[in-house]
Order: C-alpha cells, then structure tokens, then sequence
C-alpha cells in the first residue's frame, strides 16, 4: 500500500510539474502573439499609405499618359505592376506564419484552459 502511495504521489508531482511547463509555454508564445499583432497592425497601416500612394499615383500616371507613347507606359505598369506583386507576396508569407502562430497559440490556449490544475 505504501509503495502505490508513493507511486502516486510521485506521478502526481510529475503532472504538476508537466502542467507547469506548458503554462510557461503558453505564457511565453501569448506575448510573441501580440507582438505579432502589433506588426500586423502597422502593416495594416503601411498597406492603407501605400493604398493612398497609388491612388495619387494613378491621377499623375493619368495625366503624363497624354504625352507618353503607350509602348513606355506598358513596359513600367507591367514593371510596376510585377514590384507589386512582389511585396503581395512578401505580406501574404508573413500573414501566413502569423496564422499558424494563431493556430498553435489557440491549441496551448485550449490545452492550458482545459486543465484544472493551473487554474
């Protein structure tokens, strides 16, 4: 009898210290979250000035269009045009890995949540 008590008590120390662990991992990836947030914030912000760059961008393009060849104006929309989808695609990889950090934090969110024993 006192060597299942033992046991127990030994497997009970084991959780604790498990159930410990994952609540300072949890705490610790929560913080690399809302930094993550506060990038993607100001990114949201970036892409609002450069949205406003393009639009004056535009009227001006609109304006030179009338004593510019089409031919010139073709070559730099499409150069343009392909440094705009190179920085879409610089913003969509960093999204993307800011959505599986939100993945991961919402499993060790539900993990630690489910746990009665660091609550």
């Amino acid at each position: 009898m006192t060597s299942l008590e033992e046991r127990i008590f030994s497997l009970k120390t084991r959780d604790t210290a498990v159930y410990r662990k994952i609540y300072d991992l949890v705490f610790s990836n929560y913080t690399a979250y809302v930094q993550e947030l506060e990038n993607v914030t100001m990114l949201q912000v970036s892409l609002q000035d450069a949205a406003r760059t393009c639009v004056n961008a535009r009227r001006s393009l609109k304006s030179a269009r009338q004593g510019v060849s089409h031919g010139g104006l073709g070559l730099l929309g499409k150069h343009r045009k392909r440094e705009r989808l190179h920085s879409l695609l610089d913003i969509l990889k960093t999204l993307k890995t800011l959505q599986r950090t939100d993945t991961r934090l919402k499993v060790l969110l539900e993990l630690f949540a489910s746990s009665p024993r660091l609550l």
